[in-house]
This record gives C-alpha cells, structure tokens and sequence, in this order.
C-alpha cells in the first residue's frame, strides 16, 4: 500500500515536472517567436520608415506581397553582391536602389510580411440599399469625344470648363459646348484670375515621373492664347492664389514639393520638399486668431501635415499619416460635430499602385479637432476605392453632408454615394447611391452653384483610362454611351 501510495507519488511528481518543463518550453519557444516578431518588425520599421509609413502585413495578401509588392520594395535598395532573389537582381541597373540591403536582412521582411498576412481579403457587402433624392443627375455626353477629363472649374459666369484630350472645352448654360484651345498640354487644373484669364497647370506627362516638364500657364480668354509663366515644375497637379503668390502642389512621384511663386518676381520657392502634394487649405485650427496652411501629401510620406509660415522661416510637422495601401485621395475641412472646430475629412481609394485589389479599409474618414492642434478619427464609411470627395450641407438642414465618388469602385453602379448627415452629435449619416454611377468612371469632382439658385451643386467628370479590374462589356458602355460630365442639381431649394 504504502509502495502504491510512494509510487503514485513519484509518478505524479515526474509528471508534475515534466509539465513544467513543457510549459517553461512553450514559454521560452513563444517568447522566442515574440522576439523574433519584434525582431522582424524593427527591421521593416528602420528599412522602410524612412521613405512611408511601415504598411501593416494584414493589409495586403501573401500572393500581392510576394510577387508584387515585395519585388518593387526591393529597387529603393542596392543589394551586396548577388542575391538569390531573382528580382532583386535586377534592381542593381535601376537608379531607386540606393539604400543598402543583403539577403539576410531582406528575409527578415519578407518573413515578417508574408508570415503575417492572409491568404486572402474578406469582400465586404456595399451598405448602400437606396438610391438618392436630393440631386436631380443630367448627364452630358460627347463633349470631349471621348471621356478623358482631367480637370474642370465651374465657373461664377454660368461656365463649365473641362480638360480632356489635349483641350480645353467650355460647356455654358448648361447646353453650349466650344473648344477655347488645343495644346500638347496635359491640364491638371483650371483657375479662375480675372474677367479674361484662366491659370492652367500642365502636368507635362499624365504618368509617374520625376522629370520637371510641368508649368504653370496663363490662358488668355479673350484672344484664346496660352502663354508659360514659370515651367520646369515637377508633375504639378494643383494651384492656389493668394494675393502676393501662387501655391503649387508639385505631386512628382519620388521627387515633388509644395511650392510658392511670387506673382511679381515669378520667384519659385520650395516650401515642403517632399512629393506627392495635392489639397492644401489655410485655416485656424485651434481659433487662436492665427492660420496653419493644411496640406495634404499623398506619396512617399504620406499624410496631412500642418505648416506654419512667417518672414523668417517655415515649420511643418506631420498630423496624421498613412500608409502608402490606404491610397490617401482627398481632403476637405468642414465642422462636422458643430463644436466650433474644422474637422478634417479624407477620402483613401486610391488603388493604382502595386497592390491592385479591393481594400476594406478603403473609405471616408472624419477627424474631429480637439482645438490643441490634435485630429482623432471619429467616423469610418467603408467604400472601395473612394477618390474624391465634397463637404456641405446639402440638404439645408444645418449641418454637413458628404457626397463621394470612387475611381476602382468594387460595383460600379455604387460608385457615388451621398452620406447625410442625420445626428451630429454621434457623426451618423444615411448612405444611398445616384442612379447614374455607372454611367461614368468619376476621377473629377467640383461643387458650386451651377445652376445659380443659392444652393450647392456637383459636377462629376468621367475618365475611363487607367488600371481596372472591370470587365470589357463595362468599358465598352461607358464608350458607348460617352459621358463625360454628370451634373448633380441640388433640389433642396425647390
């Protein structure tokens, strides 16, 4: 008995131990695996910190990170000596390699993001169930031949322009179509100076390049004569007139910069050297009775920034960032909760990159101001591809509504959606669609009074190049039925 009771003992003991040990195995094994995490992510985050902001591995699947994304990444570096990756091979005779690398650090991260990724992205259901009754939709067709608009102003004298293929068009009254001026230029934007002249922004090349073949052109309407005021601009895509000086958002592609002419001197000042500049707007944000200039920067280091100017230096620092998959499109300021504070609302959709699927964190975002210079994000709408964005209240009911449309939508014919705001205080909208998305692939949106009745309208311009998963039959209709603008008028007046 007692031999018995000494042997269950001992075999409870040995069990005991060796379950300790076991534990103590696991432990220390996970513990390793843990270090070996933050290993990996240390390295992703001194590698690649410098140029974006780390993207996260869930992000992407590990098909996209293997054989797309991983494969560019590895041009910005120079590896040393031969690698047994095939592709890093080839990055030695590209000019982005720069940065040093070796096989073993480089299987680091790709271990990091393959290891942690899935093997594939959940599709989420479009919320959007009714169609909107807000805008009566009028759209225009054969205006540019094609539809290729890159850029359009409405116009306080019951003018539309639009870019489109080499031209500039004049849509007035809502019926009358003229063609100001043909050109090799690329428009990328359209501004109103005076009476009789336009500012135009030539991109130089549609494409991502670092070449300065862009300018900034004044367009004589009277005498439809085009004439150069300041060229050699990287990829511009954006201006804005204050009174002493234009603002040039030079977009480039690894090379751009936020920029200021001097109207007088034509003197060109680099403000921000970093590319991918696009929306700025100069704003109080903490109502301290002085202004920041808002910035939004949608390359490289990506992100809103927030720029203090004076007469001895410039100050700016990052607000918000993004990682380069969330395709940072858009910005508008807006007070969204009534507090007295703008608010910041961005669109990320932008899918022409190296990562061409459906991202669910694609979508509109809200940041609320804390008035301490500190943006939070509130609210998320998901939609697939969302591109550009308008803020006002449409409805005229006080507060500020949302209209969004999206260029690489996951169904086209849910491609514009109207969010309306229906509680302020808990930023709640109701979603429905326009019965006309589909008609167009929507990559210009302006909003003004078109039809000059006190209210707020939009203008939709369609732009079918470019990278699509759609099928031929939806790029034949849009050919077919030939679209180029959609006019939403707003009927909360009526």
């Amino acid at each position: 008995m007692i031999y018995r009771i000494l042997t269950f003992i001992s075999m409870s003991v040995r069990k005991y131990v060796l379950f300790i040990l076991m534990a103590i195995s696991v432990f220390v094994l996970s513990q390793c695996f843990s270090i070996d995490d933050e290993r990996e992510k240390k390295i992703v985050t001194g590698q690649c910190g410098s140029c974006h902001t780390p993207p996260d591995p869930e992000s992407l699947t590990q098909e996209i990170w293997k054989s797309s994304v991983l494969p560019q990444m590895s041009i910005y570096f120079q590896w040393e000596g031969s690698s047994s990756y095939e592709y890093a091979n080839k990055s030695f005779y590209r000019k982005k390699a720069t940065l040093p690398m070796n096989d073993k650090t480089w299987a680091l991260i790709e271990s990091y993001y393959v290891d942690n990724s899935p093997i594939e992205m959940i599709i989420r259901e479009e919320s959007a169930h009714k169609i909107q009754d807000l805008f009566q939709e009028i759209p225009f067709s054969n205006i540019c031949g094609t539809p290729s608009i890159s850029a359009m102003l409405i116009d306080d004298k019951d003018k539309i322009y639009c870019a489109c293929n080499g031209a500039l068009v004049c849509l007035s009254h809502l019926k009358d179509v003229d063609t100001l001026l043909r050109s090799e230029s690329i428009i990328s934007d359209i501004e109103r100076v005076d009476e009789e002249n336009l500012l135009l922004i030539n991109m130089g090349v549609l494409g991502p390049h670092d070449t300065p073949q862009g300018s900034l052109n004044l367009f004589d309407e009277t005498d439809k004569k085009e004439a150069t005021i300041v060229s050699q601009l990287y990829r511009p895509v954006k201006v804005s007139i204050t009174d002493d000086h234009y603002l040039i958002s030079e977009y480039g592609n690894n090379r751009g910069r936020f920029s200021s002419i001097n109207k007088s001197s034509l003197q060109h000042t680099s403000l921000i050297e970093l590319p991918g500049s696009y929306q700025n707007f100069l704003v109080d944000i903490d109502k301290d009775g002085t202004t920041e200039r808002i910035i939004q920067f949608s390359q490289g280091l990506e992100g809103i920034y927030m720029m203090n100017e004076d007469d001895e230096k410039i100050d700016y620092k990052r607000i918000i960032s993004f990682p380069p998959e969330y395709g940072f499109s858009d910005l508008d300021t807006a007070d969204m909760n009534q507090d007295g504070l703008l608010d910041l609302i961005i669109s990320n959709g932008d899918n022409a990159d190296y990562s061409y699927i459906e991202k669910s964190y694609h979508g509109v975002r809200i940041f609320l101001n804390d008035g301490k210079g500190q943006f939070i994000e509130d609210y998320f709408y998901p939609m697939y591809g969302a591109t550009q964005l308008s803020v006002h209240d449409f409805d005229g009911d006080g507060d500020q509504d949302i209209v969004v449309s999206a260029f690489f939508p996951h169904d086209q014919s849910k491609s514009i959606i109207l969010l309306t705001q229906d509680d302020s205080n808990k930023l709640s909208f109701e979603d429905s669609y326009m019965e006309s998305s589909q008609d167009g692939r929507w990559l210009v949106m302006e909003d003004g009074d078109v039809d000059a009745d006190g209210d707020i309208d939009i203008v939709l311009a369609s732009f079918v190049a470019g990278p699509t998963n759609d099928k031929p039959s939806v790029l034949k209709g849009w050919l077919d039925k030939s679209v180029d603008i959609l006019i939403l008028l707003n009927k909360s007046q009526n």
